[in-house]
């Protein structure tokens, strides 16, 4: 039974680390299902989507009347005046009030009512800034996964050179022992191996630092753990396929939380505008209310002792109701200043708008030619790729004859190395600035 234990429990040491890295391989999708339930910045956009929300259900309960409480117990020392019965007294007295009272505001040229409205336009803009944010995060994510791939392809390039090198340094050993190559040749064949042997460590460690970057950003626990699940490889289209850059831009115009948000921001200014004029304005108010008390010295006539305090409450008991009317004249141009200030907020809103319009044109013209360009490039990069592979092995079988010299060798690889890499570099850069015209359109990913 006891060997029995160890051996489960050996085999749940080895079992256990290989459901954990089964665990750790992130899908695109899981990274932005991951960001968009723990990240740090939306968590703080939903907290100002919820105290926007209390904004408005304040602005409107103000719309309803008033209602409070109030009681008080004082005790007097000395000459001073009773409250109830307004008779001086030099005897320490007691004495207590109790009281309710409500207000309402019948007119305050409209300020109330136009408060309710511009709560309802800051939540939608609120709203509308989250969306943004949650754009904005699953675009970053959606480039750092992107870029991984990148050096991951780069990576197995480097790897695949390398051990074509590692072959034909064996050769060339070979070749120099039989008296066919120089030992300078085969120095020539070392060093490229060397460099070979570098770019495989460097691909390896920006490959490693795209992962733990993706994984700060997605805030886990474990980021050195982090792998992602690499998809089916990434098929280029034959022809650069996307709608008129115009179109595009028409699109976001609709699509972008930004430039709705901008707009509700005008639509806010507007609301304060008119909340300033409504300042200026005569107010009138209903209050009413009730109150009665208590004291020491309100005698019953006709027993001559201290009035009871049950009977006291009713007898100083007093019911109100007034109206009041608030005319403005002047008050340090305060009313004036605001509705000026307001103005100037609405033409600043107005303007706030027209950037990110620009803006928004701005980054789809950019992104639209940089894939327009960068398609173009690995067309032209898969052409030149094809020839200089075709010249790289025609080079590398005259050097095999001893025809050609290790540096016209390393010339033709190192030409085929860097044409593999920009055409990976076109090929990422073209996905990416795709997602970036996909996410103005507002389509999914």
């Amino acid at each position: 039974m006891m060997n029995l234990s160890r051996i489960l429990a050996f085999v749940c040491t080895l079992l256990v680390p290989i459901l954990l890295s089964g665990q750790t391989a992130w899908t695109l999708e899981e990274c932005l299902q991951h960001a968009n339930e723990n990240s740090i910045q939306l968590k703080q956009e939903e907290l100002k989507v919820a105290a926007q929300s209390h904004s408005l259900l304040a602005s409107k309960m103000n719309l309803l009347p008033t209602l409070n409480l109030r009681g008080s117990n004082t005790n007097r020392f000395g000459r001073s005046v009773d409250p109830l019965t307004y008779e001086f007294t030099t005897d320490d007295t007691r004495g207590a009030s109790f009281s309710a009272y409500s207000g309402i505001d019948l007119f305050r040229g409209f300020q109330n009512v136009n408060t309710v409205r511009k709560s309802k336009i800051d939540l939608q803009k609120t709203l509308s800034e989250f969306d943004q944010a949650k754009k904005d995060l699953e675009l970053n994510i959606t480039r750092d996964f992107l870029q991984i791939l990148f050096y991951l392809e780069l990576q197995k390039v480097a790897e695949d050179e390398a051990e074509i090198t590692r072959l034909q340094v064996m050769q060339t050993k070979n070749f120099v022992e039989a008296g066919s190559l120089t030992q300078g040749d085969l120095q020539e064949i070392l060093a490229l191996q060397a460099l070979e042997e570098l770019n495989i460590v460097n691909a390896q460690n920006d490959y490693n630092l795209s992962l733990l970057n993706l994984a700060l950003l997605l805030q886990l626990d474990d980021p050195e753990s982090f792998k992602i699940s690499q998809p089916e490889a990434n098929s280029m289209p034959e022809i650069f396929v996307q709608p008129q850059v115009e179109s595009i831009i028409s699109e976001a115009e609709n699509n972008r939380p930004s430039i709705f948000g901008a707009e509700l921001g005008i639509q806010s200014s507007q609301k304060s505008l008119l909340i300033a004029k409504g300042s200026l304005l005569p107010s009138i108010s209903l209050t009413s209310g009730w109150g009665t008390g208590y004291s020491d010295q309100i005698f019953d006539i006709s027993e001559g002792n201290i009035m009871p305090f049950m009977n006291q409450l009713d007898f100083a008991s007093t019911t109100y109701l007034g109206l009041s009317l608030n005319i403005p004249l002047f008050n340090g141009l305060s009313g004036i200043t605001k509705v000026k200030n307001a103005k100037l907020d609405v033409i600043n809103n107005q303007l706030i708008l027209d950037q990110a319009k620009n803006q928004l044109r701005k980054e789809i013209y950019l992104a639209y030619a940089d894939a327009n360009a960068s398609f173009t490039k690995f067309q032209a990069t898969t052409k030149s790729l094809s020839s200089l592979q075709l010249a790289f092995e025609n080079i590398e079988r005259k050097y095999n004859l001893g025809m050609l010299t290790a540096l016209d060798y390393n010339t033709a690889k190192n030409n085929v190395v860097r044409a593999q890499s920009e055409l990976l570099q076109a090929k990422y850069n073209y996905l990416f600035n795709i997602k970036i015209l996909n996410f103005y359109r507002g389509l999914q990913q």
